[in-house]
């Protein structure tokens, strides 16, 4: 493996900001991440598809790029089909490649930046459903021991945008692979549970399929959300926060519209663009920094000069805005480095 010193990262994270790692290993075999025990790693990061992170500074520390590639049909049924991804592949074109073969499970998740590898730690949804929802089991290798490991899905710990990935094991479990269990068309029931893709296939005609809803998805995504490569994002910057039954009231008492979503006993999940945008922040410039002028969960760089700086201070002062205004607490989505 090669080592690479002062290593450029714009192109490896979807902000393209200018900053650098100390150093970089690009992997594409399980042997290869075994073989990193050996080197210090006393301050490590693991990078996909950069999807997720915001630099705000140079990186002092090893970066270890997941370029670990494949897709394999482990099993092939009338009910169910077995697939064991690389980490490294991209996660739309994996989505893509699922719809394309009539395999239903990832359709709504389709349009999402990222790698296969990125996915489970996050435990990324999107329109009503998570990878955690279709996710058989993850492997991977402990960096410090170089042991291989296989978590099942109910040992990942996955919870609404978050894994044993991404709290306790961060940083100390590098994913290889990921299992996923998927369904033939023709026995699988499309997920039309969030409002607006239902509406939208409705509104159109047009009969719920897996190609149908992936196509959905994917223009709804595109008419809301910017094109990294144009405008430099990590896409939703919030998580959706979940309130109490009494903060909910509360609300409601000035802003009897607010959106809600029930997430359990006496638990509601409200969007955080609705918030951002009651508070003001929608299309607002912080210097080289802004909310995006269609979706204020975004934010956005707005020239190749932009700091991660910036974009952290415009953070920093949507969470105080919003905690003043409601009361309630937005917690980033984006690893802030």
């Amino acid at each position: 493996m090669q080592i690479y010193k002062d290593y450029a990262l714009d192109r490896l994270h979807t902000f393209g900001l200018k900053v650098k790692a100390k150093q970089l290993i690009k992997v594409s075999a399980v042997e290869e991440v075994q073989a990193l025990s050996r080197m210090d790693l006393s301050q490590v990061l693991i990078l996909g598809g950069g999807s997720n992170i915001l630099f705000t500074k140079d990186y002092e520390g090893l970066v270890i790029k997941n370029n670990i590639l494949g897709k394999e049909v482990v099993l092939e049924s009338d009910r169910e089909v077995l697939l064991r991804i690389g980490g490294g592949e991209n996660w739309n074109d994996l989505v893509e490649w699922t719809v394309g073969n009539g395999w239903g499970g990832l359709e709504n998740l389709i349009a999402i930046p990222g790698s296969v590898g990125a996915a489970p730690v996050q435990n990324i949804g999107a329109y009503g459903v998570s990878i955690g929802a279709v996710t058989v089991r993850v492997e991977g290798v402990f960096l410090e021991s170089g042991k291989r490991e296989v978590f099942e899905a109910e040992a990942c710990e996955f919870d609404y945008r978050s894994s044993i990935f991404k709290t306790s094991l961060k940083g100390k479990f590098f994913i290889t692979h990921l299992v996923v269990r998927l369904t033939p068309a023709e026995f699988h029931r499309v997920n039309l549970d969030y409002p607006a893709l239902r509406n939208y296939l409705h509104e159109r005609s047009q009969t719920p399929s897996i190609k149908s809803v992936a196509e959905a998805v994917k223009t709804i995504r595109e008419s809301k959300l910017p094109n990294p490569e144009v405008m430099g994002n990590a896409g939703s910057f919030f998580k959706n926060p979940v309130i109490s039954g009494e903060q909910l009231a509360q609300i409601k008492k000035d802003h009897p519209e607010v959106p809600s979503f029930n997430e359990g006993t006496d638990l509601h999940k409200i969007p955080a663009a609705w918030l951002i945008e009651k508070a003001g922040w929608k299309g607002v410039k912080r210097g080289n920094a802004a909310t995006h002028q269609h979706q204020p969960l975004v934010l956005v760089a707005l020239s190749s000069a932009a700091k991660g700086e910036e974009i952290e201070a415009l953070s920093s002062a949507i969470q105080q805005s919003v905690k003043e205004l409601f009361k309630v607490e937005l917690t980033p989505e984006v690893n802030i480095l």
